[in-house]
């Protein structure tokens, strides 16, 4: 999958984090933080592998890991 198309899924999954309603804000399921996680590390792996290590703004996104969803 083009690195375009990957980033605009984890820009996605960041933004369904951020505006939840207030008692589950930040809590995805387990299936799209599963995602999230997948996402992020190609996306890091491919920035690595292209000599840009700098993370960017949206990598250093904390996701929460308590097991609750929305």
């Amino acid at each position: 999958m083009p690195t375009r198309e990957l980033d605009r899924i984890h820009r996605a999954l960041i933004h369904c984090q951020q505006v939840q309603h207030p008692e589950n804000a930040g809590k995805l399921t387990e299936p799209a933080l599963a995602l999230l996680d997948l996402v992020t590390a190609e996306l890091s792996r491919r920035r690595l592998q292209a000599g840009k290590i700098t993370p960017s703004p949206a990598d250093e996104q904390e996701v929460p890991r308590d097991g609750r969803s929305f």
